[in-house]
Formats: C-alpha cells, sequence, structure tokens
C-alpha cells in the first residue's frame, strides 16, 4: 500500500515535468521510476532485515557470552569448593582434626566446611593460629552443618592464638582436661555453651590471655580441682552466676575448693550469689 501511495505522489511531482510529453513517453517514464523505487524499497528492505538480524545476533551473542562465563565460573567454583573439601574431610568420613585447620589464613568467605565436624580421640591444636576473624556458630548456621566434640578426649590449644570471636557448643563429656583449651584465645567474646563433667580434673591456663571473653554458660559440673577465671574482667552478671551454679556442692564434707573471679567480677555479684558458692563448701576470691 506504502508503495502505491508514493509512486502516485511520485507522478504528482513530475506532472509539471511531464505535462509536454506524449502518453506514451510518460507511461514509459512513470513505469521506468516505479521500477526505481521498488529496487530500491525492496532494496533497503533486506539491509535493514539484514542489519536487524545482525545487531540481534550480536546482542545475543555477547549475552550468551557473559552468561556462559558466569556459569562457567559458578561451576569451576563449586568444582574446586567440592574438591578441597572433600579431600579435607575425607568426604565427611573424617575423625581426626587434630590440627586440621591450624595457621588457616583464608578470606572470611573461604572457611565453609562441606561436612558435619565430628572429631574422637584430640583436638588439640585443632584452630591455632587460625588468624581469620570469624564466628564458628554462624559458619555452623550457614552451612547447615554441626560440630559435635562430645568423643574428644583432648582440647589441648584447641584455640590457641586464634582470630575466632564466637563459638557455639563445646562438649567436652568425654575429656578429663581443659588445661589451655582457650588459652590466648584472643578475640573470643562468646562460648555459647561449655558443657563440662565431674571427671575433669584440671582447668589450669584454660582461659589464660582470653581476656575479651564476656559470654559463657556453663553447663555441668565444676569439680575436683579449683577454678580461675580472674581476669576475665568483661564477663556478664548471667556468666558469673552460671559459673556459681556449675560449682559442685562439697557442704557437709571436708572439701574444700577456690573458685577464683577477681575483685572486678565479686563486684558485680550481690551476697546472694556469693552466698551459693560459699554454701557450697567454695571460697570465693
Amino acid at each position: 500500500m506504502m508503495k502505491k501511495y508514493l509512486a502516485i505522489l511520485l507522478v504528482l511531482v513530475l506532472g509539471v515535468t511531464l505535462a509536454g510529453c506524449s502518453e506514451a513517453q510518460r507511461a514509459s517514464y512513470n513505469l521506468s521510476q516505479q521500477k526505481v523505487y521498488d529496487a530500491g524499497y525492496n532494496k533497503g528492505s533486506k539491509d535493514g532485515q539484514a542489519g536487524g538480524y545482525l545487531a540481534g545476533y550480536n546482542e545475543g551473542y555477547d549475552d550468551g557470552e557473559q552468561r556462559g562465563r558466569e556459569y562457567g565460573e559458578l561451576v569451576g567454583e563449586r568444582a574446586q569448593y567440592d574438591l578441597f573439601w572433600d579431600t579435607l574431610q575425607q568426604n565427611g568420613n573424617r575423625a581426626d582434626y587434630e590440627k586440621a585447620f591450624c595457621g588457616w589464613m583464608g578470606a572470611q568467605d573461604i572457611f565453609k566446611p562441606k561436612y558435619d565436624i565430628k572429631p574422637t580421640g584430640r583436638v588439640n591444636d585443632m584452630f591455632r593460629g587460625f588468624r581469620t576473624y570469624i564466628s564458628l556458630s554462624n559458619v555452623c548456621q550457614e552451612q547447615g552443618i554441626v560440630m559435635d566434640f562430645s568423643k574428644v578426649t583432648e582440647f589441648t590449644n584447641f584455640l590457641y592464638n586464634t582470630a575466632i570471636y564466637q563459638v557455639g557448643v563445646i562438649d567436652c563429656s568425654s575429656t578429663t582436661t581443659l588445661g589451655s583449651a582457650f588459652n590466648n584465645a584472643s578475640s573470643l567474646n562468646t562460648i555459647e555453651k561449655l558443657i563440662v563433667h565431674e571427671g575433669i580434673t584440671s582447668y589450669t591456663s584454660c582461659f589464660e590471655n582470653s581476656n575479651l571473653l564476656k559470654n559463657i554458660t556453663i553447663e555441668g559440673v565444676i569439680a575436683g580441682t579449683n577454678f580461675n577465671i580472674s581476669r576475665h574482667n568483661n564477663l556478664t552478671f548471667d556468666s558469673l552466676v552460671s559459673i556459681i551454679l556449675a560449682l559442685k556442692d562439697y557442704s557437709g564434707t571436708s572439701t574444700t575448693k577456690t573458685v577464683t573471679l577477681g575483685a572486678t567480677n565479686l563486684a558485680k555479684l550481690t551476697d546472694s550469689e556469693k552466698a551459693i558458692a560459699t554454701q557450697k563448701g567454695w571460697t570465693l576470691a
């Protein structure tokens, strides 16, 4: 339809020029002009289609290339992640985690264990020198894994000189000593739950130089040895009460033990809380 209207317009514009020509001449001229127009129109249409196709092709190619690169990187990262953690955690079968993460220097988004961590035996130096500032509780939640230490028999230097600031449940049901377990854990702020029992005979240097420790909940019984946490002046009231409530009751026996909280921490307690400890046969210092 458009071609017909343009042809008519062309004839009208050229009417003056063709006024002196014969009918045959005018018809011949009009036909030739129509052919020129048709040829130009058809060429323009084809060129336009070709250009549009090329533009669409280039855009699609670029988009596909970008998507392919992103997908390839994602697949590659996942493959590297699987290879690393499958090897390190022995496809989820690893039980010996002694020194497993000793000296770890990776970024926060690198420490993402793939499998549950359930050590047996010793976890000495497991996180020694771990320099990534993280919360193990958050890692477990984000990864959907658990860390179960209930079968661990020895925790020496477990968090020595680490940048870990929070740990979840540390179940010490199978150990007899917590000497140096949290020694020099200079960034440690929170132990969500420390499960202890009467068979633990030593807490020597357990929290030494972990002076930022603020929150700790103790479940179980502290017995058989003196307990010293006097340098931890940031401890909350609830943390101190948790310690006092966990002390074994020696009332009615000749046994006496000392729990050393230090003057700063003692000042946070009322006489009622202090009496709980002394009535159990413990000396407060």
